[in-house]
């Protein structure tokens, strides 16, 4: 499924990775940022290759996930330096 910017559930899910401190996230720390259901969050991020990624380490059956590095999210505002 591509990444919808209109859809609230994939732009709350997508900007709760983004900012200096959320290059990984687990699933469960994404549901009590955000305070979606689990099984939404969950659904949509393990089903989006295209976007996320899992980390290279997963520690103690938490699944952890960060933006796919070549996923440009339309709604980043470009940076000209």
């Amino acid at each position: 499924m591509p990444f919808d910017p209109k859809n609230p559930l994939q732009h709350t899910i997508v900007n709760s990775f983004s900012g200096p401190h959320n290059d990984f996230r687990t699933i469960g720390g994404v549901v009590r940022s955000t305070g979606l259901p689990y099984d939404q969050v969950s659904g949509y991020v393990t089903s989006n290759p295209d976007v996320f990624s899992p980390a290279p380490f997963q520690p103690g059956g938490c699944d952890v996930f960060k933006l796919n590095p070549s996923f440009h999210n339309p709604l980043d505002p470009i940076k000209k330096w």
